[in-house]
């Protein structure tokens, strides 16, 4: 069971207070990623401007689990031979500078056993970008945590997929992983880091009671409680009958009523729109420098080694259904886009699906 204390905040479409506080010491303490974020709110999310404000990076695919679900199983084999230097970040985190991205998050895999991360950090530089880290928890300790703080994190995504820690232990394919997973959350709000719980939803577990408790435990603490829905993708590709229906995505809408921490990639944020944020406001940059709309569409847009971020970002954006804004998650829950592109990857010899293959 998991142990729950009183909720000291909450959170809307509207900013908050704590929002509001926020964003006032980002203006005072880094105002250079303040003017990036003001001027996305005041241009992005339209269609006449293209505008991408986040990227999820994975320098590198290293992880310490195994999970059931991991969406970059499919890269595994042909990231082992190629990572990007210290030198070649650098000159892509540069390139995404320009475009007016604000925000990156370190993704794997698990970024906190990468030998370099450290460096990589000074080399993104909070200064000119807000830093997230997207971690199982399993070496996030006080320390790690107090350190992470230190070096200019400001948001750290735990995923932990049950409330019952031997569902969760079997899920990771590591024992005891749910018990480090919940200290870790502990760690992150201890050093004052802006900290979410992920837990991938699906048909089948959405209503179960393990998924209420998490909500019950994370609404308590007062952190995010991020719902992605799962996608045919990585360990789940092809597999359809794992997908939300329209009933649990409204299901989803509705626990807002009485979680108001709970969170999905498509509801609106304060001062934006809601919607699909492939390519519109997020890309996916993996090791092998191809970059992609979002975490669950493997279908490349691209290669940084062999051209510009801006380059790609442009072309991607003339992709018809990227340009028209979509209500709902391309990757998990829009059927038309499914069949067309994401089911190309379903007998693909190698992913991500090259660019010409994909699109045509």
């Amino acid at each position: 069971m998991l142990k729950t204390l009183k909720k000291d905040k909450v959170v809307t479409n509207e900013l908050t207070s704590q929002m509001i506080k926020d964003r006032e010491r980002l203006k005072s303490e880094r105002p250079y990623v303040y003017e990036k974020l003001m001027k996305y709110l005041e241009k992005g999310n339209s269609p006449s401007n293209p505008y991408v404000a986040r990227i999820d990076w994975a320098i590198g695919y290293e992880c310490n689990f195994r999970c059931k679900h991991c969406f970059a199983k499919a890269f595994v084999g042909r990231s082992e031979n190629r990572r990007m230097t210290i030198e070649q970040i650098k000159n892509v985190a540069d390139q995404a500078d320009k475009l007016g991205v604000f925000m990156i998050n370190l993704i794997g895999g698990e970024p906190l056993i990468w030998p370099e991360l450290d460096k990589i950090i000074d080399i993104l530089d909070p200064k000119r970008f807000r830093l997230s880290i997207t971690t199982n928890g399993w070496n996030l300790t006080q320390s790690k945590a107090k350190h992470l703080k230190l070096k200019g994190i400001d948001r750290i995504c735990i995923s932990v997929d049950s409330a019952f820690p031997e569902q969760h232990d079997s899920f990771r394919g590591k024992k005891n992983s749910h018990e480090r997973a919940l200290q870790a959350v502990k760690n992150s709000i201890d050093n004052n880091i802006v900290t979410q719980v992920a837990t991938v939803v699906t048909h089948q577990n959405l209503r179960t009671e393990s998924i209420t408790q998490l909500l019950d435990w994370t609404n308590s603490l007062g952190v995010y409680m991020d719902l992605p829905v799962a996608a045919p993708c990585g360990e789940w590709l092809g597999k359809l009958d794992m997908l939300i229906t329209e009933d649990d995505a409204a299901y989803i809408r509705n626990l807002r009523n009485k979680y108001p921490l709970v969170r999905r990639d498509i509801f609106p944020s304060p001062g934006l729109q809601g919607g699909c944020f492939a390519v519109k406001q997020t890309l996916y940059i993996i090791p092998t420098g191809d970059v992609l709309p979002c975490l669950l569409i493997h279908l490349s847009l691209g290669n940084v080694f062999n051209e510009s971020l801006q380059k790609i970002r442009d072309r991607a954006f003339n992709i018809t259904d990227f340009y028209n804004s979509s209500p709902t998650c391309l990757a998990a829950e829009n059927k038309s886009f499914i069949d067309k592109y994401i089911s190309k990857t379903f007998t693909a010899k190698e992913l991500p699906v090259p660019y010409n293959i994909a699109w045509k």
